[in-house]
């Protein structure tokens, strides 16, 4: 996020603004790049360039670096719809070995994947899936990764 606010700033010095948001970043960045017409010094462009594409290396080889460390980690790649970002997510929000937790329901219900539960009087009744969660981006990746396996 730094990264894309200082270039943001950089880019706003030669009149060029870019939207708020990180989306909007990575969807703009490359328009502008590549756009011969705009203000933005020749010279300037491959340095750009360069800088983003090296910080993305960085951050996928302390991904790996991390996944590599983490035995547990390496076992959640192994499932479909698992990536490196998701299976570092679980590891973080499930803690260490999983334990914590009674049974697997238990640990969906934790990173919001399981239905609300409404109880009374011995009744239960089972209400649609809960979006109020601590990691919602987690979440969203999870359900996003279920949904190309399938």
């Amino acid at each position: 996020m730094a990264t894309s606010n200082m270039v943001r700033g950089l880019i706003l010095e030669f009149g060029i603004a870019i939207s708020k948001g990180v989306s909007a970043f990575n969807k703009t960045i490359p328009q502008i790049l590549e756009n011969g017409d705009n203000e933005l010094p020749d010279i300037l462009r491959p340095y750009l360039h360069q800088g983003l594409s090296e910080q993305k290396v960085q951050v996928e080889k302390e991904l790996n670096y991390y996944i590599n460390r983490h035995s547990e980690c390496k076992k959640l790649l192994e499932l479909e719809g698992i990536g490196p970002i998701n299976a570092l997510g679980l590891y973080l929000a499930l803690g260490h070995t999983g334990r914590n937790f009674k049974n697997g329901r238990a640990a969906s219900a934790c990173i919001g994947l399981t239905p609300k539960q409404y109880s009374t009087g011995g009744a239960t009744t089972m209400l649609g899936i809960s979006k109020k969660v601590a990691n919602k981006r987690l979440r969203a990746n999870l359900i996003q990764g279920a949904l190309s396996a399938v």
